[in-house]
This record gives C-alpha cells, structure tokens and sequence, in this order.
C-alpha cells in the first residue's frame, strides 16, 4: 500500500487543496496497481519499471507535467531519492528545446528554424531518458548542417532552462559588495559548500544528487566547481557531477563520464555506440553562465573546453570577460 499520510503530508505542505490532494493519490494508486499486476511494489519499481509505466502513460494521453509531478512527490514524500531524482531526471529538460526554437527564430528567422525542425519527431513529456538522445543527435546534425559553428552555438548557449533572473539577485548583491571579483568567487564558493553541507546534515537530496562528505571533500578542492576561477580574461568553471557520488567510486572512464553528465537529451548515449555530438554542451554552457550574466549585468560569450560527450571526463566551461573591469 502507499504511505498516503506521509504524501498528504507532502501535498499539504505545498497548500494544496483537498481535490488535488485525491487526484494526485488517486494517480500514485494507479501506479501501484499497474505495478502490483506485474507483481513489483511501488517502492521497490527501478528505472526499467518506471519506464514501462511512462510509455503506459503516453499511450494512453496522461503524460501531462501535474500527473508526473505528483508521481515525483510521492518518492519525494517517502524519502525514496533515487526514483525521486529519477522524475526530476525526466522533467528536467521541460521547455529547453522551445526555447532553443525561439533563439533560433530570432538570430536566424522563420526559413532557418524550419529547415531545421522540419519533420522532427520531437520527444514529449514523460518520454525514457534512454529513448531522447536519438532526437538530439539529429538535431545537432541538422543544426551543423544549416548553420555556420558561431551561429548554432550561439543559438544553443542561452537560458533555455528559463533560470528565474530574481533566483539569482543575492548573488550579484554578494558581488557588488565584494572587493573584486576574485573576492566575490571565493566568497560563492564557500556558500556554496556550505549549502552542501547543510543538506548533507539534513539528509535531503541537493537537486539532482545525494551529498556525502566525500562529495563535499570533491567539491572544496576545486573552487571552479559550483563558483569559478579567473585567470586573466577568463572565468573558468567547471560542472559538478550529475551523480558525484557515482562519479567518484565509478571503476571506468565511461561510468564517470556518465554519471558527470546532466543533460537528459543526452548523459545515456554515452553509454551506447553513437555519442550525442559534443557541440550540445554549449546549450549546458548557457546553463552556467547565465548567474554571472545576471551578476555583471551583461550578456557573456562562453568557450566549451571539457565534456564528457567529447571522451572528457569533467564539463568545463571558459567565460570571456575582456569587456569587464
């Protein structure tokens, strides 16, 4: 049976109202019927299992973003992290390849973007993450076919994850009141670890990622990670493992790109004969430079130096600051 109090719970918390409470143990129930037929409990269902009951979702027109967020609260609610992550893995992506769509539109115009996306299949919501990369791979064909290399990176490296700009407010107050720079990502740096280890104490899941002192260790020892480093004209910076747990135990160069990798629409090629082309990263790239483009009031040009689509085994970003003080 489901912990229904402890998902009541959950849902209260979030001041939901009594009917979307039923609806969503309603669809959580349904779950575990589809799952009990096949004689796996819900708290015992594996990615294989859960991508089974998305593709019954799809078929059946119930693959809407409310239905797959109340299966995630559910994990969430019962402290089950890794299937938890596991809906946050699968909906993480919402909205990116709109938003690419429209910066094509806008650099390029309604011509390019359709010769582009004509004819497509794109992936809908709640599709495995182990079907999408198919998808990307021939977008990025088409996109290096159509679009000379500054063009489509250019139109890749934006803030296609729509980042709320106000999320990132008290940073740039940190670094308006910061001696320098320098100061200021030394300062972030510490935060940040910080963050980590609150989670950690509380045991709560960081994101995408459980937090252990051996991931906070890793974390400390590069402040490129989750901060930067500067070095003349450049901002360096370097992602923090999609699984930095896995990624530090993982026994083979493969197993650590994996786990190093965030990307939905790409992070399971690598592990097939066909590698997503490595030119994706820089819609990461716009990923992690967008709180510095809020911080410096400005838009930045980015460098894609490192990724494990590439055969590296880091993410590693070079943010170009000639134009600052």
């Amino acid at each position: 049976m489901i912990q229904r109090k402890k998902y009541e719970k959950t849902l209260a918390n979030r001041n939901s109202t009594q009917e979307q409470i039923e609806l969503a143990i309603h669809q959580v129930e349904r779950m575990e019927d589809y799952l009990l037929d096949k004689d796996i409990e819900i708290e015992n269902a594996c990615e294989e299992d859960l991508n089974e009951y998305l593709r019954h979702l799809i078929a059946n027109g119930e693959n809407d973003l409310e239905h797959l967020l109340n299966l995630a609260r559910y994990y969430f609610s019962i402290g089950h992290q890794e299937n938890y992550i596991y809906f946050t893995a699968i909906l993480g992506g919402l909205g990116v390849i709109d938003n690419i769509k429209k910066r094509l539109f806008e650099r390029c115009g309604q011509e390019e973007l359709e010769g582009v996306f004509d004819g497509l299949t794109e992936p809908v919501l709640g599709t495995p993450i182990d079907e999408i990369p198919d998808f990307t791979i021939k977008l990025m064909k088409r996109l290096q076919a159509k679009l000379p290399e500054e063009v489509y990176q250019e139109v890749l490296a934006g803030n296609n994850h729509q980042l709320p700009r106000e999320a990132m407010l008290a940073e740039k107050e940190a670094y308006e009141m910061s001696e320098s720079l320098d100061a200021y990502l030394v300062g972030r740096h510490q935060r940040k670890v910080a963050e980590l280890e609150k989670h950690y104490r509380e045991n709560r899941v960081w994101f995408e990622q459980r937090i252990t002192p051996a991931v906070i260790d890793f974390v400390k020892g590069n402040q490129e990670i989750l901060s930067g480093v500067r070095k003349g004209n450049k901002l360096y910076i370097t992602k923090i493992p999609y699984d930095t747990e896995k990624y530090l135990n993982a026994q083979t160069d493969v197993e650590k790109r994996y786990h190093a990798c965030h990307c939905s629409f790409a992070r399971k090629s690598i592990l097939t004969d066909e590698v997503v082309p490595g030119e994706w990263c820089y819609c990461s790239a716009g990923f992690a430079k967008f709180p510095f483009e809020v911080i410096l009031d400005r838009e930045l040009k980015i460098e894609l130096l490192e990724s494990p689509l590439l055969g590296d085994l880091s993410c590693r970003f070079a943010i170009d600051l000639k134009n600052e003080k």
